[in-house]
């Protein structure tokens, strides 16, 4: 009898073992059908935009680095376009949100999917010879290319898709004013050969 119930308690933990495994599937699967409904975000780059960066590509192959620290830092650009925005009388506490959020993504993205292998040993050593953040060393070409790569980045979010759309449409706000700035922010001088460092 005492192994009959043994045998029983055995069996019901064995059951509640697989419910937990069966449960875990199933959240495995919602986050699966989340990550693919993510993975479809669209951010717009305007033609003249992406136009830049392939002359940054190109710019890349032909041995040319971006002249680092920036002239015009990513800290400094998004401050000018807080003070646009609140000048047009946009919600303060959101704006200061966004962009410390892509200041951060930037912090976070700009080693490990921001640099082409050319680069990598320029950011090893701005960074072990500064204190600064990298958003207040680099500059428009490398925010550009944070910008373009948003969509991807954010497809490793689960927010719902309201904040999605909210992000998306103040993401692709700067991209505008980018896009209306590009004339002073995008100069032929931003890069130097490799043989000149």
């Amino acid at each position: 009898m005492l192994e009959k119930n043994a045998d029983l308690e055995k069996l019901t933990q064995e059951e509640r073992e697989n419910k937990k495994k069966k449960q875990k599937v199933e959240d495995s699967s919602d986050m699966i059908d989340n990550y693919k409904i993510q993975s479809e975000i669209k951010i717009k780059i305007p033609q003249d935009l992406q136009q830049i960066l392939f002359e940054d590509y190109e710019n890349i192959l032909n041995n040319k680095l971006v002249s680092l620290p920036a002239s015009k830092s990513i800290k400094e650009i998004l401050e000018d376009y807080t003070n646009c925005k609140l000048e047009k009388k946009f919600d303060k506490n959101i704006i200061t949100e966004i962009v410390e959020g892509i200041k951060d993504y930037f912090d976070t993205a700009i080693s490990c999917r921001l640099l082409y292998n050319a680069e990598k040993n320029q950011h090893t050593e701005l960074m072990k010879n500064s204190n600064k953040k990298p958003n207040e060393i680099y500059g428009i070409v490398h925010f550009l290319r944070l910008l373009a790569k948003m969509g991807e980045l954010l497809s490793y979010t689960f927010w719902d898709e309201v904040c999605i759309k909210q992000l998306v449409f103040y993401i692709e706000d700067v991209i505008m004013y980018l896009n209306e700035q590009k004339s002073s922010l995008f100069t032929s001088k931003m890069y130097e050969s490799q043989s000149q460092r």
